[in-house]
């Protein structure tokens, strides 16, 4: 995530593989590689006998979770229910269609408010696995405080959309139980 105030979202750049096929590719790969054990097995086997190693097993082993692993990178962010914190939502009524000037209108109060090292980007995320493999996300703002080091796995998630002929608002606080911040603070104690 980039640092600072972002004037609107930014499109991705370079390759990018459609999450459909990122999902195959994660559970494929986890498939490779537990069909690889076996093959690793067998081949020690033959090995203790017949002093021929087959390395099908261990290419199936290396390859398997790099697969999973690069199949994962394009899966999309998904908002499980145990990181929730708190949440808020209020729902106006005649709005419907202003949800873009909602993402707007807390950008620029964000933006004036000259709040140091607090960063804001809009994402699509999905609010499970399969409503992810089948394309349908939402957008959000996402609003992160790096000023404090202990409120940097805390995200406040801001998403607007059109109910009825109403607009339904609603915040989110969200901890991100697996950044990397946290394992190496789980890690070192």
């Amino acid at each position: 995530m980039r640092r600072g105030v972002s004037e609107t979202a930014t499109p991705v750049k370079g390759f990018a593989i459609p999450r459909l096929l990122a999902w195959i590719m994660v559970f494929a790969g986890i498939i490779i590689f537990l069909i690889g054990i076996p093959f690793f097995l067998y081949s020690l086997f033959i090995w203790s006998y017949f002093r021929e190693f087959n390395p099908t097993g261990i290419a199936m082993m290396i390859f398997g979770p790099i697969i999973a692993f690069i199949g994962a990178k394009y899966t999309g962010f998904i908002l499980r229910r145990e990181e929730i914190i708190d949440r808020w939502g209020v729902l106006i009524e005649g709005s419907r269609g202003r949800a873009e000037d909602i993402f707007k209108d807390t950008e620029e109060f964000i933006r004036k408010s000259e709040a140091p090292k607090i960063g804001v980007e809009r994402r699509e995320i999905a609010p499970t696995i399969t409503k992810d493999i089948l394309g349908i996300r939402r957008n959000f703002l996402v609003v992160t405080n790096f000023e404090n080091p202990k409120l940097v796995n805390y995200k406040t998630f801001i998403c607007a959309r059109d109910y009825g002929n109403n607009l339904f608002v609603i915040l989110l606080i969200v901890l991100v139980l697996f950044s990397a911040v946290v394992i190496a603070k789980r890690v070192i104690g």
